[in-house]
């Protein structure tokens, strides 16, 4: 196996077991979400060099500190934050079409870019535009006009709830047999109601 590269479940494995016995250390890209298990809580670690399917749970006693103070970012990059905001709007104006009667719809959208824009991991109620003041949206994202300048706006409060999806894949390996494997899908579900005006 090639440092920092992982080619085979068998080395994910091997991985798994260094970082359990400390024989070496291995660096976080990410943490995805946190579960409450009765060992206590496990967080969903990708690591860095690792493709998100090898992505484990695991306890914060094999996270280093800098890991664990990056669950909350204090910082995002503009680039990312602004994609992000051009997502959202685009999720908002789906919902806003003639005769969808949806009440919610999901979002992917990545659950750090959650916990910076909001400052917290938890559902959020959005109570104004002020509420999301840390997502750099273009006037108009809440509303869609016809041609006569009639439309639907969307009303306040709604509410986002994040969510951690873990979507099974097959993989094919190399002696022809199919592994499982599962891939972390972060979305956020936008809960809301819209108007005619």
């Amino acid at each position: 196996m090639k440092e920092g590269f992982v080619t085979t479940s068998e080395d994910m494995k091997k991985v798994v077991e260094d970082i359990k016995s400390k024989n070496k250390r291995y660096q976080t890209k990410d943490r995805y979400s946190e579960k409450s298990k009765k060992e206590g809580l496990l967080y969903l670690v990708k690591w860095e060099g690792f493709h998100e399917d090898d992505s484990t749970w695991e306890p914060q006693s094999h996270l280093d500190a800098e890991s664990m103070s990056n669950f909350f970012p204090a910082f995002i990059s503009f680039d990312r934050l602004n994609s992000a905001a051009r997502l959202f709007e685009e999720v908002i104006q789906q919902r806003l079409r003639p005769n969808n009667r949806t009440i919610s719809t999901n979002l992917r959208f990545d659950l750090d870019m959650y916990r910076y824009c909001f400052n917290t991991d938890e559902s959020f109620r959005i109570d104004s535009v002020d509420s999301l003041k840390n997502l750099p949206l273009s006037n108009g994202w809440n509303y869609k006009l016809n041609k006569q300048g009639y439309g639907q706006i969307i009303t306040f409060p709604f509410r986002l709830r994040p969510k951690l999806q873990m979507r099974k894949i097959f993989l094919r390996k190399d002696d022809g047999s199919v592994e499982t494997k599962y891939r972390p899908i972060e979305i956020v579900k936008i809960i809301s109601a819209s108007e005619s005006f």
